[in-house]
C-alpha cells in the first residue's frame, strides 16, 4: 500500500490544478472566488469602511478618484467635487466624525472632506512631500 505524506498530497493536487489549467486555459467560478461589483474608473488602491454604517465605503483608485458606495459595493458613484488630484493612494475616515475622510494622491498631497466624499479641499499646510501613499488618524484624538 502507498503512503503519502501531507506534503506529497499537496503536491500532487497541485500539479493536478495547473495541469487543467493548462490543458482548458481557464478555471471555472465556483465557491469562494471573487467578482468584480466595481467600481469602474482605475485601479483600487485604497479602501476604507464607515464604522458607524457599514454599508458606506469609500475606495480611492490611481486616475479615477474617489468613489462612494453607501450600500456594501453594490453600486458606486463618483465623490471628487473639489479633488483636483485623481490619483488617491490612500484613504482614512475620521472614527469619530465619519463624514471627514482624508485622502493622499499622488504628487498632489493631501484633500480633505468634511460632508462624507461631497466636497473636497486641499490640506497640504506643513506638508513637505506632495506624494501621499499612506495616511493614518489617531483615534483617540481624530482633530
Amino acid at each position: 500500500m502507498l503512503r503519502m505524506t501531507t506534503l506529497q498530497k499537496v503536491l500532487l493536487i497541485s500539479l493536478l490544478v495547473l495541469l487543467s489549467i493548462h490543458t482548458t486555459g481557464n478555471v471555472s467560478a465556483g465557491i469562494n472566488v471573487w467578482t468584480s461589483i466595481g467600481p469602474e474608473g482605475g485601479d483600487i488602491k485604497a479602501l476604507v469602511i464607515d464604522s458607524i454604517t457599514p454599508t458606506t465605503l469609500y475606495v480611492g483608485t490611481n486616475g479615477g478618484g474617489v468613489f462612494k458606495s453607501t450600500d456594501g459595493g453594490g453600486s458606486w458613484s463618483m465623490a471628487n467635487t473639489g479633488l483636483t488630484n485623481l490619483n488617491v493612494f490612500a484613504i482614512a475616515i475620521d472614527p469619530l466624525t465619519p463624514s471627514t475622510l482624508y485622502v493622499g494622491t499622488y504628487l498632489g498631497g493631501v484633500f480633505k472632506s468634511t460632508d462624507g466624499g461631497g466636497n473636497w479641499s486641499e490640506a497640504n499646510t506643513g506638508l513637505a512631500n506632495f506624494d501621499v501613499t499612506s495616511l493614518a488618524i489617531d483615534p483617540l484624538t481624530p482633530a
